[in-house]
């Protein structure tokens, strides 16, 4: 009750700042050109080059992928969770160990008469997780991240409701833990359409681990590799890919709070890396040719606005400005509109290039997510 009186107010504080600023802030006077240039003193700007590989036959109902790095204290309780499921479908647990330097290796040993076991040199969980989608031979892939673990009924409740109306998308309801116990649990309510622009689609939250996906619609996708916030092609591509969806109401995965995650962790964000949250959208637009419409502009908006303004929010305010002005670029581009208030007030922000603005009401959206 409290928290939610605390909101409201803060809500209320930034409506009026966003009521004053709106009218009255001038335009940002950095041009595009000054503006790249501050950027790219600072940031190498890498293209995705799209990749091929070689699409397996489906031999099992649900290919599991795990990427590891050094994740020894926790593989027992995670593969534990995925090799003792309570199902009739036939599972294939996919384990990637990206160059552990613990007892990773040795201790995924103990469970190789029942998972896969891949080894590899250091390269990321993109890089991981794009390792188990080639070698994956499922009808449908999961992810679940090494320091998480599922329910015993994950994959019965997931593909149950993916086989019942050949769905190609099904999300579940989560567990937020830390080692002190339960933080937050999601409660979404069953749910199925056949419409990819349905609200309850759009809005889904854009982690990749909470669901399980039809592998087919990955054929020509793998995740981008050296960019932070790879997790993003869930809302960029995959769902504008998709042709159904589906959410489970049963809580099926346990997600631990990181503070050290690459989302968490502030260093992450006080180095220029972070600065892919301005180029990844764009350039997965670019390679896997994503239609931009009226229905899917808000996931964009989003995107350039409140997830842009977080993740950059510890760099220096000249960067930040050059940021701004060269995201204003980028979605000026689009000649689409938009209904909702808050999303109105963002573009506005973008058209007139009122840097204030975007911050204020970039702050209010992220904090409503």
């Amino acid at each position: 009750m409290l928290k939610n009186i605390l909101k409201k107010i803060i809500f209320f504080v930034l409506d009026v700042f966003i009521g004053i600023i709106k009218p009255l802030e001038p335009k940002a006077k950095i041009d595009i050109k000054e503006a790249k240039d501050k950027i790219f003193n600072v940031y190498k700007k890498k293209e995705l080059i799209k990749e091929e590989y070689e699409y397996l036959n489906d031999n099992v109902d649900l290919s599991i992928i795990v990427p590891i790095y050094n994740g020894e204290k926790y593989i027992d309780k995670c593969i534990s969770s995925l090799i003792n499921q309570k199902t009739k479908y036939k599972l294939e647990i996919i384990a990637i160990d990206d160059g552990s330097k613990d007892k990773t290796l040795e201790k995924l040993n103990n469970y190789k008469k029942d998972i896969v076991i891949i080894t590899k040199n250091n390269s990321g969980a993109a890089d991981s997780r794009n390792y188990g989608i080639m070698k994956a031979s499922g009808r449908y892939i999961g992810f679940v991240d090494i320091d998480d673990y599922v329910d015993e009924n994950y994959a019965e409740k997931l593909l149950d409701k993916a086989y019942s109306k050949d769905v190609d998308m099904v999300k579940c309801n989560y567990y937020l833990y830390d080692d002190n116990g339960i933080i937050n649990i999601t409660d979404k309510k069953d749910f199925y359409t056949d419409n990819k622009y349905a609200d309850e689609v759009l809005n889904t939250e854009g982690f990749i681990w909470n669901g399980i996906y039809k592998r087919e619609i990955w054929k020509d996708i793998l995740l981008p590799c050296n960019y932070y916030y790879e997790d993003m092609i869930l809302k960029i591509v995959i769902i504008n890919k998709i042709n159904s969806f589906a959410q489970v109401s049963d809580k099926l995965y346990y997600y631990r709070k990181n503070l050290k995650s690459t989302s968490r962790d502030k260093k992450n964000y006080k180095n220029y890396k972070c600065i892919d949250q301005l180029f990844l959208p764009s350039e997965l637009i670019k390679a896997y040719n994503v239609e931009i419409n009226k229905y899917n502009f808000n996931n964009l908006l989003f995107e350039y606005g409140p997830m842009l303004f977080f993740r950059t929010r510890y760099i220096s305010k000249e960067i930040k400005k050059a940021i701004f002005i060269v995201a204003c670029e980028y979605i000026n581009t689009f000649k689409i509109d938009v209904t909702n208030s808050d999303y109105k007030k963002l573009l506005y922000s973008f058209k007139n290039k009122k840097f204030i603005l975007w911050k204020l009401i970039s702050i209010k959206m992220y904090l409503n997510k």
